[in-house]
């Protein structure tokens, strides 16, 4: 056998690598999305300090993150508030560019004189900047530095100047102003990301995590699947195909167009492939005997058909339940709707369905790679025995 050649085995493999990445995924995403204390603290003083909105919340509890009902309730308290920060924020936006940002204010050490003078402006100003509250800051400061200057005398080299103070306070409102702006942008951003959180706790939501995940998990176990088959003719062909295509016929004419019987084959393979869905698939394995789900336990044949065509409902109608999931037997009682869904209603991936989605599919994958394996180990020793005799 060739070291790249596909074997169900490598399949198999695959297929659970994949899988298990798809649960680090969900964890991933469940903790950097997971919503803490601090976090709606933090929003809510600034919003406070700004005499936006008070967030009313649960009382507080530092470990542990906020449950999807708790953090609506944040939401739509933030929500209504939109506009009001919005407006804020170009408000502060349009300050901001009728400043003139003072010469090198950036590049100063908040250690030295300078930066001392600058650090106090901004303290006195920072919850009342309006132009008498500058004056008087400014001259409290310059007392303070007459003070300081006496008491250190002239040939101090931290001495301070009164140039200093108009400085600091033309620094100190357009650092505020920009700490405002970059404040108010922060709290609509983390708005945003709350709105992002919810929607993808939210089953019936495009971005739903669970709902996202598995669609990829259908979509890889569906290639797989098919992946297998091809191994499978391959290995038995003349066994399997004819419960593939049981009526067609191939005529000696086209059989002299193939230069191997491996082109042949191969070309048979994918015709009668290419026509079928997953549920044809296993409806045909299932038919050959392939213990499709491991005996113990209480999982179905009827549950693996089920995740199929709840995935066809996902990707097609956004989870809502349609005719073809409905599809019914002939006495017109629907076969595969074991959860009693109503027509319209919303077919949800929650935790527990998505444990026994990751459990089935890998079930499934194991013992069908189990299968082809048995196929190799009968066709190996057909070939010995044809040998030997």
């Amino acid at each position: 056998m060739a070291d790249d050649e596909v074997t169900a085995a490598n399949l198999c493999d695959r297929f659970i690598e994949e899988q298990e990445y798809i649960q680090k995924y969900i964890e991933f995403v469940q903790h950097k999305t997971a919503m803490f204390e601090s976090q709606v603290t933090e929003v809510s003083n600034i919003l406070s300090k700004y005499d936006l909105i008070k967030i009313e919340r649960r009382s507080l509890a530092w470990r542990e993150s906020y449950s999807h009902e708790e953090l609506q309730q944040i939401y739509d308290q933030l929500k209504r508030t939109i506009p009001a920060i919005a407006s804020e924020s170009e408000k502060t936006a349009s300050e901001l560019e009728s400043l003139q940002e003072p010469p090198g204010l950036y590049s100063i050490d908040v250690r030295t004189p300078e930066g001392e003078c600058i650090q106090y402006m901004i303290e006195a100003l920072e919850y009342k900047s309006s132009p008498a509250n500058i004056e008087e800051s400014c001259r409290d400061l310059m007392e303070q530095i007459r003070v300081h200057n006496l008491e250190m005398g002239d040939g101090d080299p931290s001495i301070y100047t009164g140039d200093m103070v108009e400085y600091a306070a033309q620094g100190a409102v357009y650092i505020l102003a920009s700490r405002k702006l970059n404040e108010l942008n922060y709290v609509l951003k983390q708005i945003g990301d709350i709105d992002i959180v919810l929607r993808m706790d939210t089953p019936d939501a495009e971005i739903n995590v669970l709902r996202q995940v598995f669609i990829t998990l259908m979509t890889i176990y569906d290639a797989t699947i098919f992946d297998m088959m091809r191994v499978a003719l391959k290995s038995d062909f003349f066994a399997l195909i004819s419960v593939f295509g049981k009526s067609d016929k191939v005529s000696l004419e086209k059989l002299g167009q193939y230069s191997s019987f491996e082109d042949f084959r191969d070309e048979v393979i994918e015709d009668q492939l290419k026509p079928k869905y997953l549920k044809d698939i296993l409806l045909i394995l299932n038919s050959l005997g392939v213990p499709l789900i491991k005996k113990e336990g209480e999982d179905k044949f009827i549950h693996l058909l089920e995740l199929v065509l709840r995935r066809n409902i996902h990707i097609h109608n956004k989870g809502r339940v349609d005719e073809r999931y409905l599809e019914k037997d002939q006495n017109g009682t629907p076969r595969y709707n074991i959860y009693k869904l109503a027509l319209g209603d919303m077919a949800c991936i929650d935790q527990g369905y998505w444990n026994l989605a990751n459990r089935i599919c890998r079930n499934c994958v194991v013992s069908v790679s189990d299968w082809i394996a048995s196929l190799l180990s009968a066709a190996q020793q057909d070939t010995v025995a044809d040998e030997t005799n």
